[in-house]
């Protein structure tokens, strides 16, 4: 049984990383760690259906309307938000003020990933704007930093195209980076709800990973472990400061930017060993 007092967890976003924090929170609830389970959804869907067969509540919301949110988040004691980028600056702090009028008493941003407790710049720095705005509510946070999901990120889009042998990174490729998948993320973020102190969770940064690793130190493993040789191409940082100044929304030089800068790695301490027996799978098993 859970010792900090959160029974019920809401979930806003249940896209890319939500879907998975989903599942363990559903898992949490069929094991008795929690007594309900809230998902938000702005429509009808099969997996709002699905997430209903399986326990949860679903509840239907206009994330325009705060009344409506304040409604849905009804008993909740912890609101983890997983909204994409695209609509944090729009719905994020409505989410936070609505989990404070419903009686929440912590609220996980949509802020994992980079390292953000510095001074990120473009659209992540909207993200590491919401930690002041959130203690004004009177509402304790909990974030935690996971650094590039290992199952996901490696990807053409973000400039990892294995199947066609290149890689394009900014810098020189040496800059270590934390990597954690999706479903360690998610069971370190659930457990850590229902299973840690409050103390240990209110207002801190959470620095959890499985490997970190540079992005040439990725490349040779991939090639050791598959044979095949990958050519890399490296972007200056002054050639990715000018494509952001051209295009703020450049997700690609945006990214290599921040990682570049050290912010993909997590930072110290990490909080691994809060759960000793969490053992991440480490990133070679998602290359």
């Amino acid at each position: 049984m859970s010792g900090n007092g959160i029974r019920t967890i809401a979930l806003a976003g249940a896209g890319t990383l939500g879907s998975v924090i989903a599942g363990e929170l559903l898992a949490a609830k069929a094991s008795g760690d929690l007594d309900d389970v809230i998902i938000l959804t702005g429509g009808s869907s099969d997996a709002a259906s699905q997430y209903a067969s399986q326990g949860a509540r679903v509840e239907l919301v206009d994330y325009k309307d705060e009344g409506s949110l304040t409604k849905a988040l009804q008993g909740a004691d912890a609101v983890i938000s997983t909204l994409n980028a695209i609509v944090i600056g729009a719905f994020q702090l409505s989410l936070a003020k609505a989990a404070k009028s419903a009686g929440a008493k912590l609220f996980v941003p949509s802020d994992f990933g980079n390292n953000n407790d510095g001074q990120p710049e473009g659209l992540l720095a909207e993200k590491a704007s919401y930690y002041a705005l959130i203690e004004g509510l009177g509402l304790s946070w909990a974030t935690f930093y996971t650094g590039l999901f290992a199952d996901f990120a490696l990807v053409p889009m973000f400039g990892f195209d294995f199947e066609k042998g290149l890689v394009t990174v900014g810098g020189d490729g040496s800059t270590p980076v934390s990597f954690t998948s999706r479903k360690d993320v998610a069971r370190f973020v659930v457990y850590a709800l229902t299973k840690f102190p409050f103390e240990q969770l209110r207002n801190k940064f959470l620095r959890i990973h499985a490997s970190c690793k540079s992005f040439n130190e990725i490349v040779r493993i991939f090639e050791q472990k598959h044979g095949k040789k990958i050519e890399t191409h490296y972007i200056p940082l002054v050639e990715l400061e000018a494509r952001m100044k051209k295009d703020p929304f450049d997700v690609f030089a945006l990214l290599h930017h921040e990682w570049v800068k050290g912010r993909g790695a997590v930072g110290e301490p990490l909080d691994n060993e809060k759960w000793p027996e969490w053992n991440p799978a480490p990133v070679e098993e998602f290359l």
